[in-house]
Parts: structure tokens; sequence; C-alpha cells
């Protein structure tokens, strides 16, 4: 069993990642005290099954505001441990998030000093926030780990298994020893510091374009299937391994992403300008396999040199990723 970096761990907002933050601590440090601050009651009443199993506890307790963690008393046996060592995990949506930021400071004991860290997919308005509220405190976090359906239910002690967790620490500081063997011990492969706005643009590429682009083609698959109402055909139908891989993201919600697309709008603009570049060159290959003088003919095979240098350049890169991905699966845990 790993030592533990903290004795105290408040998930607030236990959803899919919060839920898996909380199941992969008590998996990894079994006597740890947590527990669970949750605003809506379905959430809350889901929670408090996982007090109760006392055979597969995950909570101590759960509460319906961050206030109650401090107006509440500890267990006097572990008082003095869980006031001077604990990690408050805020892991609601985005603008919730920072509401309860800044319900945090409005609540927190003058000798309350906890570590607080976030879980958001953008990280710009977060950091300012948190170092402005929590200059000693607050450090921008990011698993980067997921799953296309939300909620509590779907959480998972794994989830963060040989997966990368960003942090975006303030300029000039480093990230908690604590907080580094933390989110070890919940399985993060390696730990990777950059800037917010890095964080941001790089989220943009990796992450939020691809939601967008799953949302959106199987949209263009119902529109397409439904154009000729004498021969409307359901695409989805025919579910190749290929088109599978493409629509799983389709699944996620929008009460999560709409948030994401407009706080990391820009950068999510500057991805889409460059798709439609490549998209607007991709029909310029495809239109030069025909002849432009019989256009009804059958198409001719043009060995087009972009075409084959986007191929081969795409096999390359997909053998570097999928190097990659086994190298933070085996390397231990490093921070870069």
């Amino acid at each position: 069993m790993a030592p533990y970096p903290f004795q105290r761990l408040t998930v607030v907002g236990v959803g899919l990642i919060g839920g898996s933050v909380a199941l992969a601590a008590r998996r990894a440090w079994p006597e740890l005290w947590i527990e669970a601050v949750d605003a809506a009651a379905d959430v809350q009443a889901y929670a408090q099954l996982l007090v109760d199993d006392e055979a597969n506890a995950v909570f101590q307790r759960v509460y319906s505001d961050i206030s109650e963690i401090f107006a509440n008393p500890t267990p006097s046996e572990h008082a003095d441990s869980l006031a001077t060592s604990h990690l408050i995990v805020i892991a609601a949506h985005l603008s919730a998030n920072r509401e309860l930021l800044q319900r945090l400071s409005d609540v927190l004991p003058p000798d309350a000093n906890p570590v607080i860290s976030d879980i958001g997919s953008c990280k710009r308005q977060i950091c300012a926030l948190g170092e402005s509220l929590f200059p000693e405190q607050f450090i921008g976090g990011h698993p980067l780990a997921g799953r296309e359906r939300s909620g509590l239910a779907m959480a998972q002690a794994t989830l963060f298994d040989g997966k990368p967790w960003l942090f975006c620490p303030p300029e000039g500081a480093t990230v908690d020893s604590r907080l580094q063997a933390f989110v070890a011990g919940l399985g993060a492969a390696r730990v990777i510091t950059l800037t917010p706005a890095r964080h941001d643009m790089i989220m943009a590429f990796i992450s939020h374009f691809p939601q967008l682009y799953s949302t959106l083609l199987i949209n263009l698959l119902d529109q397409a299937g439904r154009e000729d109402p004498q021969h409307a055909v359901d695409l989805l139908q025919f579910q190749g391994t290929g088109i599978a891989g493409h629509l799983r993201l389709a699944a996620s919600p929008y009460a999560m992403w709409h948030e994401v697309f407009s706080e990391n709008a820009d950068n999510l603009s500057s991805v889409l300008r460059a798709w439609q570049a490549l998209t607007s060159q991709a029909q310029g290959v495809l239109a030069s396999s025909f002849d432009n003088e019989h256009q009804e003919d059958a198409p001719q095979d043009v060995l087009n040199p972009l075409l084959e240098t986007w191929f081969t350049r795409a096999n390359t890169l997909y053998d570097t990723f999928l190097n990659l991905q086994a190298s933070q699966v085996s390397e231990p845990h490093i921070s870069g």
C-alpha cells in the first residue's frame, strides 16, 4: 500500500470523474477519510449508498453544501491529522467549479490550510480565479481520462490507470509533492505541468475537437440518410468497426460540453480553421481523380502525391501514438 499523502479527501461534485477519484482513492488507501459534496439530491442519495455499504464503503459522509465539511466535526481520534492533511478536489462542471471555489473562499476557516485542485478540461479561467482566492493552496488539474457516459454510476476505480494527469501551477511554483503522490496512487502514469493557456490550446486539438467531430459526424449520417424520402436509409445500421470508433463520443452530454466549447471557443475555432483547410485540400485531391470533360465516366485512378503523403505520415504518427501509450503505462510516475 502506498503511503497516505493526505489523511482527508473531500470530493466536491461526485459525477464520473469525482466519483472515480473517490473510488480510486479508496482502492489505494483503505483507511482514508473521504467525503462527498454534491447539491443534487439524486447524487446525494446514490453517494449515501456508498456510505451505507459497510463491506465496500467509499465515503464516510455525504454533504449537500461545501460549508458542511467544516461545520461537522471529524472523529476526535483523527481530528488533528484530518485538519492538517486535507485535499479538496473540485469536480463539477466548469462554471459550477468557479462558483464552488468562490463559495469555498467564503466558508474556509482561517486556520484551515487544505490543498485545493480541480479536474476541469479548461484551465485559464479556473486557474486565474483559484490563484486569486487561494494563492498558496490552489493548483489546477486535469486527468486525461473519461468516458462517454457521465454520472456517479459510471465512475470506475480504474479510470485513471496508465493515464497522464496535467497540472497548471502558478508561474514559478511547483506541484505539491503530496498532490503528485496522490494522483500516482490513483493510477496516473505521470504528471505533466504546463501553463493554463498551453493546456487549453492542446485540449482543443486532442479532446474538444474530437468531441465536436463525433457529434457532427453522427448528425451528418442522420441527415444524409434522410435527404431523399423515397430512398431513406438508416445509415447507423451499418455498424462497421471504423465508424463505431468515430461515434463513441457522440454519447457525451450537452450539459457538460456546451460550457467547454464556450470557454475554449478561441482555441477550438483555430482548430476548426485548420481542419477546414485540410478538408478543402482533400476535396481538391478527390476532384483530380475525375476527367473534367467526362464527369459521368468512371473516375480515373490518379496517384496523388499529397494523398500518399498524408497516408504515409498518418501511418507513422499512429505508430508513434501507440508507442507513447505503451510507454506511459510501463514507465514509473514522473513529472515532465
